[in-house]
C-alpha cells in the first residue's frame, strides 16, 4: 500500500505500457487513391487555399462612369511604358474613393490578370488589354466592371 494516497502500486508491465503509447499517437493518414478528389476538405487541410481566395477576390478601379476606348488605350500605354504590361490598373484592396468593383473570376473570364504589387499597394493588379484597344474591348471591359 501507498502511505501517502491507499492505494496499492504495481510496476506496469511493459507490454501493456507500449500498447498504451500507441493508442495515443495520431495514425497516419492513409494514402487517398490516384484521381480522388477530396470536395469537403477538412481546415487548414487544402493544397490551394491561395489560388481560391485568388478566384474569390473583388478587383475595384476608381471611377464608376464608362471609359472610352481612348481613354483605356491611353492609360494602358502609360502602364506599358512603366512595367511592360499593356493594360489598366485595379486593386484587391480596401478602396475608400467611389469606385466600381468585380470578381477577379469575371474579370479573368475577358481579360488577363497580372499581380504587380507597388510599395503603396501591396494588393495592386493589372488588367492586360490587347492592342489596339476596339470599342468592343472597351464595352467588355465596362460591362464586367458594371459600368453600363
Amino acid at each position: 500500500m501507498d502511505c501517502c494516497t491507499g492505494m496499492q502500486t504495481a510496476v506496469m508491465p511493459s507490454e501493456v505500457r507500449e500498447r498504451l503509447s500507441r493508442l495515443h499517437q495520431r495514425p497516419e493518414p492513409e494514402p487517398e487513391p490516384e484521381g480522388t478528389i477530396d470536395i469537403f476538405p477538412m481546415p487548414d487541410t487544402d493544397t490551394a487555399p491561395d489560388e481560391r481566395r485568388r478566384r474569390q477576390e473583388i478587383l475595384k478601379r476608381l471611377g464608376t462612369s464608362r471609359e472610352s476606348a481612348a481613354r483605356l488605350a491611353r492609360k494602358a500605354a502609360e502602364a506599358e511604358a512603366v512595367i511592360g504590361i499593356h493594360g489598366v490598373s485595379v486593386t484587391a484592396g480596401p478602396e475608400t474613393r467611389e469606385h466600381s468593383r468585380a470578381l477577379r473570376l469575371a474579370v479573368a473570364s475577358q481579360f488577363r490578370i497580372h499581380d504587380t504589387p507597388t510599395r503603396r499597394d501591396p494588393l495592386h493588379r493589372t488588367v492586360e488589354l490587347p492592342k489596339p484597344v476596339a470599342q468592343h474591348v472597351a464595352d467588355r471591359f465596362n460591362q464586367v466592371f458594371g459600368r453600363l
